[in-house]
C-alpha cells in the first residue's frame, strides 16, 4: 500500500476540551468518511480529575493500546495532553494537530488571571457546563508549573497548528509553537474563535484532509 493511501485513511484520535466531551467532534469526524476515527471520553464519570497528570496517565494508557499509526488531535485542554506526550514512548503516534492550545503555563499572567476569576465565578456557571467548581479550582492549580518548552524542541514528526483568528491568547501560542517543533505549521481560521471543532467543523476537517496529504509523501 503507498503512504498517500496509508495516510488518507490514517487512524485520528480526537481529545476534547474542558466544557466538551467526547461527542464535541462528531460533527468534524461526519467530514473525515474515509478515517478511522474515535474520540477520547477524557471524563468518562463526569468529573474531572485530582490533577492534570491523572488525566494525562489515563489518556496515555489508552492510547498504548493503538496497534495501528495514528495521528492525535486535541483541542484546548486536548491540545495540551497531546503535547504532554511528545516524550512517551508510543512509537504508533504519527503526528500532531493542536487547536488552541497551551504548552507553557508557568510564569503565565492569563493563568493567573483565570485562576482568581475562577474563584470568583458562582457554582452556577461552572454547573452549566457540567463541572464542580471545586473541581475545576483544583484541577486548574496544577497545571501552574506545566511548561513543556524543551520537550517540544526535540519532537521531530510533523504537528500542524490550527487555531481561530479571534482566538488571540492561543493564537500567540500557536505561533510560538510553530517556531519551536521541527516540523510545525501554522492555519488560521479566520473569523473562529476557540471551539473550532463545534463552530468550524467542516473547515477544520478539510485541514486535517490536507495535512494528512501533505505527511503521505514524507
Amino acid at each position: 500500500m503507498k503512504n498517500s493511501e496509508i495516510n488518507q485513511d490514517m487512524k485520528i484520535v480526537f481529545l476534547h476540551g474542558l466544557g466538551q466531551d467526547e461527542k464535541s467532534w462528531n460533527q468534524v469526524i461526519a467530514y473525515l468518511p474515509q478515517n478511522r476515527c474515535s474520540s477520547v471520553a477524557l471524563f468518562p464519570e463526569g468529573q474531572l480529575p485530582n490533577n492534570f497528570e491523572i488525566l494525562r496517565q489515563q489518556v496515555l494508557r489508552e492510547l498504548k493500546e493503538i496497534k495501528e499509526p495514528f495521528m492525535l488531535v486535541g483541542l484546548s485542554l486536548g491540545a495540551m495532553l497531546a503535547v504532554s506526550l511528545v516524550t512517551e514512548d508510543l512509537p504508533q503516534l504519527s503526528g500532531l494537530v493542536l487547536s488552541a492550545g497551551q504548552y507553557k503555563i508557568k510564569g503565565s499572567a492569563v493563568y493567573k488571571i483565570q485562576k482568581c476569576l475562577f474563584t470568583l465565578l458562582p457554582k452556577s456557571f461552572f454547573a452549566k457546563k457540567g463541572i464542580d467548581k471545586r473541581q475545576m479550582i483544583r484541577f486548574y492549580q496544577s497545571l501552574e508549573h506545566l511548561d513543556l518548552t524543551e520537550d517540544l524542541r526535540d519532537y521531530v514528526k510533523p504537528s500542524l497548528m490550527i487555531c481561530g483568528g479571534k482566538d488571540t491568547v492561543n493564537l500567540k501560542a500557536s505561533r510560538e509553537l510553530v517556531n519551536l517543533l521541527p516540523k510545525g505549521q501554522l492555519r488560521i481560521l479566520e473569523g473562529g474563535n476557540h471551539t473550532l471543532n463545534q463552530d468550524f467543523p467542516k473547515e477544520f476537517a478539510n485541514l486535517l484532509k490536507d495535512f494528512l496529504t501533505e505527511i503521505s509523501s514524507l
